[in-house]
């Protein structure tokens, strides 16, 4: 994992890339615990910019009670579809939910005002959507390689560190 650029800056914002970086070598360390997805190891914790407390977590994996993706439960798993293929029919048909939309959907959303997202693979666009559509002031993760909604809308910051 590359980690964040090594620059002489003011020690305040020091300790916020230090944080940072903290956070995100949680999200690549827990990805592989957590993620029952076979395809992709994503893990999301939300953060309070205060208090850097925990709000919320989520991984890529299949509802409670279905059976996970590396146990063959999830048609995409099974298939050797091209990375990028729509995920929502086919033989691309993916049952998991990603972690951002875990993360979202199981955190408290009345905390996510001035807290940040952090996520060891760039978002996908639907899950932007999601994202955008919360109080979340800040998103940490990979460059997005893809359509960038962030871009579009000044009430978030995103940085970059991949």
């Amino acid at each position: 994992m590359r980690r964040l650029e090594d620059r002489p800056l003011p020690s305040e914002l020091m300790t916020i890339i230090r944080k940072d970086q903290q956070w995100l070598d949680l999200c690549s360390a827990a990805a592989p615990i957590f993620s029952t997805c076979s395809k992709a190891e994503v893990y999301s914790v939300i953060v309070n910019n205060k208090t850097q407390r925990i709000i919320g977590t989520g991984f890529n994996g299949v509802p409670s009670g279905w059976q996970h993706c590396r146990d063959g439960g999830c048609p995409r798993g099974t298939s050797d579809v091209p990375s990028g293929s729509t995920y929502d029919s086919g033989p691309g048909l993916c049952f998991a939910a990603h972690a951002e939309v875990n993360a979202l959907t199981h955190g408290d959303p009345t905390q996510f005002h001035e807290s940040t997202l952090y996520v060891n693979k760039a978002p996908c666009v639907g899950c932007q959507r999601a994202i955008l559509g919360t109080a979340i002031t800040r998103v940490v993760c990979p460059r997005i390689p893809w359509m960038n909604l962030f871009d579009s809308d000044d009430r978030i910051e995103v940085e970059f560190v991949y």
